[in-house]
């Protein structure tokens, strides 16, 4: 992909989310109501395939394809909506597993789907237990023709929403994860699933991260991508799942700076005993602005950066490429923490009181980060990173 292209495909991005998303985010932040108009925009601009591959009509990128164009869009939507961006990279995760690990058959199949209809994926794979995925307790049992599914998941963002969701389970019998874990596709209208409309957070509120119980619930061998175990061959899905995720922190961190540009040129009175005539002239408040321009810039370029070096270790392969590009993943996704939560904070410090009214919902993006930041503690990054730095372990790929 030329940089024109990838630069084409990002403006579409932007404006998108700058005509469509920004103008209703905080009616579905209010409401907590799952913005399906967003993604019809983004089917319209054709971004619903931008990570399909171009043999099946879409444009090609993140997973085994082009990375460098995917996280850029991810901030441009993240800086319209974060719950719409946040759906989106779940989509787009989903997917490129599609992609690396579909049959002709799927691939085509569900493809046709998003291109034509503008279909989602959801990733369904929280549960009860918690982030110990070695404790899974769906499970897959193999029966003619496919797979049962029993169990119960929590978290699943878009839960009901979206057309096909991925449920992460594990094959009955099997107590090894890496060779029992399956992924199975079934759609919302299933009756043997019940969704359960749990989602009250203060943060990410349109996603509609609900929980899901599964009784009995056969899945047709077609609907199953290869076999049990089958993810734990794939190197780059859980680079994709960090890059994506701080790229989404800052597009959040993004959306609140631009807010605190425009209200402070417009409606910023100087301090009290202040000799200037203009909020933009005092120098503690440019002080503020060039701090937050300069943490989402870094931010920024880590992101970018972690995309390249994505690239890189997808194109070659190599071990060596595979380490550098988790480090620059992790190191993305620490720094985007930290940046999206001091840069959504600071906003009401220079935008002062009258800012914290309800009609401006400036909270909106504080919570989104907030609550975002937490889906994986970014400690376990932290020590992640360390560990490979220091040499106490070997480097090996994994979900997260």
């Amino acid at each position: 992909m030329t940089e024109n292209e990838r630069e084409d495909i990002v403006q579409r991005a932007r404006t998108v989310a700058v005509e469509k998303l920004a103008p209703r985010a905080d009616t579905h932040d209010r409401e907590g109501s799952f913005p399906t108009e967003n993604f019809a925009d983004l089917h319209r601009a054709g971004l619903l395939g931008l990570p399909i591959p171009v043999r099946y009509g879409g444009l090609g990128g993140g997973i085994g394809g082009d990375h460098r164009s995917f996280y850029p869009v991810v901030h441009e939507i993240a800086r319209g909506c974060g719950s719409t961006a946040l759906i989106y990279g779940h989509h787009a995760y989903v997917a490129g597993l599609v992609a690396q690990l579909g049959t002709e058959n799927q691939q085509q199949r569900y493809f046709e789907q998003v291109l034509k209809r503008g279909a989602l994926f959801a990733s369904i794979g929280s549960e009860p237990a918690g982030g110990n995925l070695a404790a899974m307790s769906t499970t897959a049992r193999r029966v003619a023709g496919g797979y049962v599914l029993n169990g119960r998941k929590r978290f699943g963002s878009g839960m009901g929403y979206t057309t096909f969701h991925m449920i992460w389970a594990q094959l009955e019998g099997e107590s090894n994860l890496e060779k029992g874990l399956l992924l199975a596709f079934i759609e919302p209208d299933n009756p043997h699933i019940k969704i359960i409309r749990d989602w009250s957070s203060m943060g990410m509120r349109a996603t509609a991260t609900d929980g899901m119980e599964l009784t009995e619930c056969f899945v047709p061998d077609d609907d199953v991508l290869e076999g049990p175990g089958a993810y734990f061959r794939l190197p780059i899905p859980g680079l994709f799942f960090h890059t994506e995720f701080a790229a989404n922190f800052t597009g959040v961190a993004s959306g609140a700076l631009d807010f605190a540009v425009q209200y402070v040129r417009e409606q910023t009175r100087p301090w009290m005993g202040s000799d200037l005539t203009r909020a933009i002239d005092d120098p503690y408040l440019q002080y503020r602005f060039g701090e937050m321009y300069s943490l989402r810039e870094a931010s920024l370029s880590l992101v970018n950066r972690s995309a390249a070096a994505i690239q890189r270790a997808q194109d070659s392969g190599t071990q060596n490429d595979l380490v550098e590009a988790a480090k620059a993943s992790w190191s993305a996704k620490i720094f985007a923490t930290e940046a999206s939560g001091k840069i959504t904070n600071m906003v009401f410090q220079v935008c002062g009181a009258r800012s914290t009214r309800m009609k401006y919902n400036l909270d909106r993006f504080w919570r989104d980060a907030r609550t975002f930041t937490l889906h994986d503690p970014v400690d376990g990054r932290r020590q992640a990173l360390g560990a490979v730095v220091l040499g106490a372990h070997e480097y090996r790929a994994s979900i997260i």
